[in-house]
């Protein structure tokens, strides 16, 4: 297995929403938060390294939302633990409206 890296541009999530949240997402892996993102590794060795890039903010009217360009990197995954983690993410972000 080879190492992948997605980014996703401009996900309306603030920092604050990730180190949040992030922590609930898959409690069977250790999480190790950082100041730019997380860590998290799981026992059989699959690994996911998340970064936040800079917290910006979309103006859509009188209304602010947080938006931020992550980066996550994985390593020892096959395409379906990808896939699965990339869903398990993306809902648990989801703001209402959708």
């Amino acid at each position: 297995m080879t190492a992948i890296t997605i980014h996703s541009e401009g996900l309306g999530i603030s920092h604050g929403d990730f180190f949040r949240i992030i922590p609930r997402l898959f409690p069977e892996a250790t999480l190790r938060v950082r100041d730019d993102g997380a860590g998290i590794e799981w026992s059989d060795g699959r690994k996911v390294r998340i970064v936040l890039g800079v917290e910006k903010v979309r103006n859509l009217g009188l209304l602010r939302f947080p938006m931020t360009d992550v980066h996550f990197s994985f390593r020892e995954c096959h395409q379906d633990f990808i896939d699965e983690f990339m869903v398990v993410f993306d809902r648990s972000f989801q703001k209402g409206g959708g």
